[in-house]
């Protein structure tokens, strides 16, 4: 989700997709092929400079796309409590778990 998200309105060039989902890795991020997103190598390069690979979504990937927006929709309008909680359980002190 956090892959095809961003993807929803646009194809992004790999350093654009990394900067936009913050933590990912390279090899998540190299591989949402089958999962709703595809790559397409552009061998002419863009505005004069060598051959790059954009990201973009699948028909099934829109669908799913269109499927999360209402999810989206409501993380927006709860930001602000879901961060307190967030923050909340980050400042508790762990418990040691006893197997």
């Amino acid at each position: 989700m956090l892959i095809l998200w961003p993807l929803r309105s646009d194809a992004r060039r790999f350093g654009e997709l990394r900067r936009m989902v913050p933590g990912i890795s390279e090899r998540c991020l190299s591989a949402p092929e089958g999962d709703g997103g595809g790559r397409h190598r552009h061998p002419e390069g863009f505005q004069g400079s060598p051959a790059h690979v954009e990201y973009g979504l699948t028909a099934f990937g829109e669908s799913l796309c269109i499927a999360l927006t209402p999810l989206c929709e409501w993380g927006t309008l709860h930001m602000t409590r879901i961060e307190a909680c967030k923050e909340a359980l980050e400042a508790k002190p762990r418990e040691k778990v006893v197997a």
